[in-house]
């Protein structure tokens, strides 16, 4: 059975959690109908089907761009890609993470590579990342943060300014915003009642020492309704947020209006919090990336006992008897040794990719292909570098949110091998090919 989350019951109904009078925005009506659409017509292994071919799609776009006469390694990388990394986990995950690392190679190709694509391609880029954009709030997130610092990367070392590639970038997520909005708009009508996202700041802040220890000093004066809980705090972010446990439960057994209000004032909460101990908090975050960006382990998707009892009463009976037999309820999965093999491909990646950044740093008489791939290599690894510092300081450090991006380390060291190795079949070919001059020579006789 593909890998399920306590989330994906809500997915397969193609709206959010709702109660009576409040609806969780935090999971994405356009993903979710995916998911639906693919269960109503071949069951879960269909939306398992669905995200496999826009990983192998995004390849295959990605092969076109860099190693363009040599097609046949799309599929060699994406065995590799799937047999050495993360993304065989992700694809098979029935939630929207596998897309952060599809947004981020899409943004990269659009802001490096649009000079040289055809119009059907940007076409196909776009839409991958609209897709991607309108699945995942983080996404949006992220893609700004490559629109702005891969703007300037791509204008100061490629030397022009990529302002097609840009205006499209800024398009694409103005439309995901617009469609987000529409979304939470419909939502609301349909169900009568408010739409908002959890408050993932608020459940981070107060976790840390500076947010505590405001609330602390400060409650109940300040007016935050997050201080009718300081007698459980400090308190693990993920525990704030879904824990139904009595003295653990917080924001999940909070009444419609309490959780409205705790969405709300998260941001405003975020403000004082800065206010208060600015530096503090600037420590604590910078903490939590760099935790973020150290924690990838495929061990994350393992089932915990307490999960498992969850999604037997979350899904179908049809379902539960699918997830009973699956080998990673049985925790028959060797999720060790994939994670072993997995962290293996990133370092040797790692290397590669260090010694190709610094050996091919594009100068004067750089060809345009090198030069672009460069620069998609780097704004791939900032893609992984954004994507911790985002989960890691807005949500919680979990080792799932930088193993849904970890694989795109792997994804680029074999993207310059494939272009390597495609410009020396082409020197070999060239240097078998015999000159004109050749041709008039007679054999030599011994």
């Amino acid at each position: 059975m593909p890998t399920v989350s306590s989330n994906s019951g809500a997915l397969t109904a193609a709206a959010p959690e709702k109660s009576d009078h409040f609806v969780n925005a935090g999971r994405s009506v356009y993903y979710g109908l995916t998911v639906t659409i693919a269960d109503a017509i071949g069951g879960f292994w269909l939306s398992v089907l669905f995200q496999a071919l826009i990983v192998v799609w995004a390849i295959g776009l990605l092969v076109q761009l860099f190693a363009p006469r040599h097609p046949f390694l799309a599929p060699v990388i994406v065995i590799a890609l799937a047999l050495f990394t993360s993304i065989s986990f992700f694809a098979s995950f029935l939630m929207p993470d596998f897309l952060t690392g599809i947004v981020v190679i899409a943004a990269a190709a659009l802001l490096t590579g649009w000079p040289r694509m055809r119009l059907a391609v940007r076409c196909q880029w776009l839409m991958l990342l609209l897709f991607g954009l309108i699945s995942h709030n983080t996404n949006i997130v992220i893609t700004g943060m490559l629109l702005a610092v891969g703007f300037l990367l791509v204008w100061i070392v490629g030397r022009r300014a990529p302002l097609a590639g840009g205006l499209a970038l800024v398009a694409t997520l103005a439309a995901a915003l617009g469609l987000q909005a529409a979304a939470g708009l419909a939502v609301s009508m349909v169900y009568h009642a408010e739409s908002s996202n959890p408050p993932f700041l608020t459940a981070t802040l107060a976790e840390d020492p500076p947010g505590y220890h405001y609330l602390r000093d400060t409650c109940p004066d300040n007016g935050f309704r997050v201080c009718k809980f300081i007698g459980q705090l400090p308190e693990d972010s993920n525990d704030f947020l879904w824990s139904h446990e009595p003295g653990r439960a917080l924001y999940a057994t909070a009444s419609d209006e309490l959780r409205s209000t705790l969405s709300s004032e998260q941001f405003p909460f975020a403000l004082a919090v800065l206010r208060h101990d600015f530096f503090g908090q600037l420590a604590a975050s910078f903490d939590h990336f760099v935790a973020q960006l150290r924690q990838f382990s495929l061990l994350a998707v393992a089932y915990s006992p307490g999960l498992n009892a969850h999604l037997l009463e979350l899904l179908p009976r049809d379902r539960t008897d699918e997830l009973r037999a699956s080998r990673l309820y049985e925790g028959r999965l060797p999720l060790s040794r994939f994670n072993l093999v997995n962290r293996v491909a990133i370092a040797l990646s790692l290397v590669g990719i260090v010694i190709f950044l610094i050996r091919d740093f594009p100068r004067s008489g750089t060809v345009d292909l090198s030069r672009q791939l460069w620069l998609f290599v780097m704004l791939v690894i900032l893609g992984v570098v954004f994507n911790a510092a985002v989960t890691g300081v807005l949500s919680n450090v979990t080792d799932r949110y930088q193993a849904r991006v970890i694989w795109l380390i792997p994804a680029a060291a074999l993207l310059i091998a494939a272009s390597r190795r495609g410009a020396l079949l082409s020197a070999l070919r060239r240097a078998r090919a015999p000159s004109p001059g050749d041709r008039n020579v007679a054999p030599a006789v011994t």
